[in-house]
């Protein structure tokens, strides 16, 4: 479940493959023909040329069955080219005595078991592996990646440590299995911790967004508690009087307008698990004042409680459930009442690729009178699919809108493509995002059909630890077949956010 840090290839040939050549001379007993194979074998070796490799060395030790030169050399090449399996059984028929003669052979042993999933098979031997004097860094992390796969995390953690300090390819991988390790343990503060070293430490590793995601799941094992955050924006809006929000008026043929507005945000959330549960209360406060278009102000008061079992760090499954209600005031006299419920699913493939399921089910009250026949249901069911690569977050993803309104004109249904990504540079989070969006208002008698584009671009700087700078840019470009209907809409918008 996590990402695999493969040795490189060329050194461990090079690491391998010299004593080799020493010992060749040592094993005067093996065979003429043995020999030979197997000093063939050696330059396909060295010129990775493993099938090849493979059918000399078997011949060689079908020709003698005592050469356990040409056996090691069958267990290497094999162990290269993937088949890891009968690598294990290549280095299972080697006398104990064999690996006196090279101190590497435990750690290659080793390591071909874990590769083999054989975790049982491979813990000794890279115990063995990581007590000799010339244990590298290698052999201390695959010893604490086969504990943590056989559930011993206790036992994981100093060889990780020791991974971690010891060279800087491996380091990430190390320091965020740890904290993974150390959240099994129950001690979701030191795994926040050392997932702060991965973070302050190397910024450009592809960890960096699973170790933010790690923090924020230890946030969420602290013990019982309130955390608290804030934030305050200024922004400009272009052609907002044209806005096509199932929150704003919809009258149509509105003059394109421009206007710049203040926005506040606050949340509270109350944290707390009882045995196999955890669930969270939540209230959030959002205002929004235009300088000159009141009508499209915002203010809005909403309650939250997400319930979710508590899954074995291990475990690829997972899932939970919010319920959400809120009540909005839209301008001088709109009045809105929601009552959402959003269970969601997620499935982690592999470390940092992660797809979510979400269905959001929402029944819609307006209470003024001007816009009481707006009241109805509507349905969300939303996917999508999270990778890294190359210090890249991004996800991909699509969703299905149903608007319900009792009002025909206002019901829709839609079809959504979300494509983005975030990435981290020294000290700058850099994130862009693409949706495209095709309604179609089937019960308007005017036939009316939109396609919408939106792109929205981001930079967020960290000022302190607690608290972050953040510019946002985003278009919004709205086709209609009914012309009164087309816009576009800018948006520039500075955010200061505060977080405990």
């Amino acid at each position: 479940m996590f990402r695999q840090i493969q040795p490189r290839r060329a050194a461990l040939c090079g690491y391998c493959l010299l004593p080799l050549l020493l010992l060749s001379s040592a094993t005067a007993y093996a065979s003429a023909s043995s020999e030979m194979l197997r000093t063939q074998a050696l330059f396909l070796l060295q010129a990775r040329d493993y099938p090849a490799a493979v059918a000399l060395l078997t011949e060689a030790v079908a020709a003698d069955r005592e050469d356990h030169q040409a056996r090691y050399q069958l267990a290497l090449a094999l162990s290269r080219q993937g088949d890891y399996s009968a690598a294990v059984t290549a280095f299972q028929q080697l006398p104990p005595t064999f690996s006196q003669q090279l101190p590497q052979l435990p750690f290659e042993y080793g390591f071909a078991a874990y590769r083999a999933a054989n975790y049982t098979v491979a813990e000794p031997i890279l115990r063995v592996a990581t007590a000799q004097p010339s244990a590298t860094p290698l052999a201390h992390y695959y010893l604490g990646v086969v504990r943590f796969r056989l559930h011993d995390y206790s036992g994981s953690l100093d060889p990780l440590q020791q991974a971690a300090s010891g060279a800087q390819e491996i380091a990430p991988a190390a320091h965020f299995l740890r904290a993974r390790a150390l959240l099994a343990l129950g001690q979701p503060a030191a795994a926040s911790a050392a997932a702060q070293s991965l973070i302050d430490h190397h910024a450009d590793s592809i960890y960096l967004n699973p170790a933010r995601e790690l923090q924020a799941t230890a946030a969420t094992l602290m013990g019982e508690g309130w955390r608290f955050r804030a934030e305050v924006g200024v922004a400009h809006d272009d052609n907002i009087a044209l806005l096509a929000d199932t929150l704003a008026p919809s009258d149509a043929g509105l003059a394109q307008r421009s206007d710049r507005r203040l926005q506040i945000a606050a949340a509270a959330r109350y944290r707390q698990q009882r045995g196999d549960w955890q669930w969270q209360f939540g209230y959030d406060l959002f205002s929004s004042r235009h300088q000159q278009l009141a009508t499209y102000d915002l203010d809005s008061h909403a309650i939250t409680l997400d319930l979710r079992p508590t899954t074995d760090p291990e475990s690829a499954l997972s899932w939970g459930v919010v319920l959400l209600g809120q009540h909005a005031q839209l301008g001088h006299n709109g009045y809105l009442n929601t009552l959402s419920l959003l269970p969601n699913l997620h499935y982690r493939h592999s470390e940092g690729t992660l797809s979510l399921l979400r269905l959001q089910l929402q029944h819609r009250d307006y209470l003024n009178e001007r816009s009481d026949s707006r009241d109805g249901n509507t349905l969300q069911l939303g996917y999508r699919h999270y990778w890294h690569d190359d210090g890249w977050r991004s996800y991909v993803g699509t969703r299905i809108d149903s608007e319900g309104s009792a009002r025909a004109a206002d019901r829709y249904r839609a079809l959504q493509l979300e494509l983005g990504g975030e990435r981290s540079w020294h000290d700058y989070r850099f994130a862009i995002a693409l949706q495209l969006a095709a309604r179609d208002y089937f019960a308007n008698l005017t036939d009316r059909a939109d396609q919408r584009r939106e792109v929205t671009l981001s930079v967020t700087r960290p000022v302190t630890p607690q608290l972050d700078l953040e510019l946002r840019s985003s278009w919004l470009d709205n086709r209609s077949s009914l012309d009164n209907y087309d816009y576009d809409r800018q948006q520039l918008l500075l955010l200061l956010r505060w977080a405990s």
